[in-house]
C-alpha cells in the first residue's frame, strides 16, 4: 500500500522544541517499510519561529487560535503549533492520493490539534481510511471515536484488526533508520533511545500502561541511527528519550558510553525526561560526561515521606545531598536541574515552595512541573473522584488548567512558584 504517515498538529498554550520527535512515528514508518509498503511522511510539527538556539533547542511557529471555554479564566493565549495550515494543505494536493493515512498522538489534552489535522485532510480525502494511533489514542480511544467518521479507525499494534488493516505481517526489531531516511533538513537534534518501558510504578506515570514489559535496543542499531543523523545531517545534538535510562546500567548503558567513547564523536547528549537520583553513581556520572552528556535533567518531584509511593521512592531528602554533591562535580551548573512536582495528593503550594528552597540551598537548579492527571494512572483514579470530567473532555489533563482547580492552587500560588524558581536558578 501507499500509506501517509503525519506528525499533527498540536494545541496548548506553550510548546517549545526540546529536542522533540515522534519516536512512535518513527517505529511505525520503519515497520511498515519493512512489511512492503511505499511510506510518505509530513511532520505538521516541523517549523521554526526563530534560528536554532541552544544545543538546537527552538521555538515553534503558531497560530493563535479561539480559547476552549474551559479555558476562559486562563491568562495566556491558546494557540495551534507548527507550520502553516497552507502548507499542509498544499502538501496534500501535491500529494498522489494514498490508500491509507496514519496520524500519531501524544499528550491527551492535544487531541483537539489531531481533530483539525484530520478535519484539514478530510477536505482533500473525505473517504481515505485514517488510523490516528500512539500515546493519546490508547489513553483516550472513547474520545476519539465521538469525534470519528465512519473512515477513522483507532490503531494500536499489538491489536490483531490493526495489523491486517496495515498488512503487517513481520515485527522485526524496530529502528529509526527507515524514518530518518525521510526527514528533510533542518533537523536541529535527533533522538537516542537505549530502553522502552519502565520497571517504576509512579502514580503520575502512564509508560508501565503504554509499555508494559522493559525492553533493551541492541546498542549497535543505536549507534547505526546516530551515525546516520551525523552523517546525513550533520546533527551534534541528542536526546534520550528513555524513561529509566539508569536503570540497570551495566546491561546497555554503560557499553552504549563506552562505544561513544572509543568513536570519539563530537557530539552532545540530553536527557529531557528526569533520570533516576537513586541510580546515580560517581564513576557513571564519569563515563557521562565523558560521552558527552551536557544536559542533565534529574527526577525528585518530591522527598516527603507521604509523596514516596507516588514517585517510587526517587531519592529521599537524606540521600539528596550525597547525590547532588555527586552531580555538582561532573555536571555544569547552567544546563543541570532538578524537576520538583506540583499537585501531588493534598500538596499546598507552600509545601512545594519549601522543597524548592531546601534543594535550591544545595546549589542545583529547580524545575517546577505541575501535574497532568493521565488516565489509567493510580494519581488519576484519585483525582477522577473529585473531577469526574476528567473522564469526559481530555482538555482537563491540561497542566495549566488542572492545578487551578486544585485547593490554594490559584494562579497567582502557580505563579509564585514560578518567579521562586527562577530567583532560586538566577542565583546559581
Amino acid at each position: 500500500m501507499k500509506i501517509l504517515v503525519i506528525n499533527p498538529y498540536v494545541t496548548d498554550f506553550k510548546l517549545y522544541d526540546e529536542w522533540m520527535h515522534p519516536l512512535g512515528l518513527y517505529f511505525l514508518m520503519d515497520i511498515l517499510r519493512k512489511n512492503g509498503h511505499s511510506i510518505s511522511y509530513f511532520n505538521c510539527l516541523q517549523s521554526y519561529s526563530s534560528s536554532p538556539r541552544k544545543h538546537g533547542t527552538a521555538s515553534f511557529n503558531f497560530t493563535e487560535i479561539s480559547k476552549p471555554a474551559l479555558y476562559s479564566n486562563i491568562k495566556r493565549k491558546y494557540k495551534l503549533y507548527g507550520k502553516p495550515i497552507g502548507e499542509f494543505r498544499d502538501f496534500l494536493e501535491r500529494t498522489p492520493g494514498p490508500d491509507l493515512i496514519c496520524i500519531g498522538s501524544m499528550m491527551t489534552y492535544w487531541a483537539p490539534g489531531v481533530l483539525e489535522t484530520i478535519k484539514i485532510i478530510r477536505e482533500k480525502w473525505p473517504t481515505i481510511p485514517v488510523v490516528v494511533g500512539g500515546i493519546a489514542s490508547r489513553l483516550i480511544p472513547q474520545f476519539f471515536k465521538r469525534h470519528f467518521d465512519k473512515n477513522c479507525f483507532i490503531g494500536e499494534l499489538s491489536d490483531p484488526m490493526t495489523l491486517t488493516l496495515l498488512e503487517i505481517k513481520e515485527r522485526p526489531e524496530p529502528s529509526f533508520l527507515t524514518a530518518f531516511k525521510e526527514l528533510r533538513k533542518p533537523i536541529n537534534h535527533g533522538p537516542a533511545l537505549l530502553s522502552l518501558g519502565c520497571p517504576m510504578r509512579c502514580s503520575y506515570c502512564a509508560s508501565k500502561i503504554l509499555q508494559p514489559s522493559f525492553h533493551y535496543r541492541p546498542v549497535e542499531l543505536i549507534l547505526q541511527e546516530i551515525e546516520f543523523l551525523i552523517e546525513k545531517f550533520g546533527v551534534c545534538d541528542f536526546a534520550l528519550y528513555d524513561d529509566a535510562l539508569l536503570y540497570n546500567p551495566q546491561k546497555v548503558f554503560i557499553p552504549f558510553l563506552r562505544k561513544i567513547i572509543e568513536r570519539k564523536y563530537k557530539i552532545r547528549f540530553h536527557t529531557p525526561n528526569g533520570m533516576h537520583l537513586r541510580f546515580i553513581t560517581e564513576p557513571l556520572l564519569n563515563l557521562m560526561t565523558e560521552a558527552g552528556f551536557t544536559t542533565f535533567r534529574f527526577g525528585y518531584e518530591s522527598g516527603d515521606k507521604k509523596y514516596l509511593q507516588d514517585t517510587s521512592a526517587k531519592v529521599s531528602c537524606n540521600e539528596l545531598e550525597d547525590k547532588i554533591g555527586l552531580i555538582k562535580k561532573y555536571c555544569s551548573d547552567k544546563d543541570t536541574g532538578v524537576y520538583m512536582m506540583g499537585g501531588l495528593r493534598n500538596q499546598t503550594p507552600q509545601q512545594m515552595l519549601n522543597e524548592m528552597d531546601y534543594v535550591g540551598s544545595m546549589g542545583i537548579k529547580v524545575k517546577p512541573v505541575f501535574i497532568s492527571p493521565v488516565p489509567g494512572t493510580s494519581l488519576y483514579q484519585y483525582y477522577l473522584k473529585q473531577f469526574p470530567l476528567l473522564e469526559r473532555d481530555p482538555l482537563w489533563h491540561n497542566d495549566s488548567y488542572f492545578i487551578t482547580c486544585l485547593p490554594d492552587w490559584s494562579a497567582d500560588a502557580i505563579e509564585a512558584v514560578r518567579e521562586r524558581a527562577k530567583n532560586i536558578n538566577y542565583c546559581l
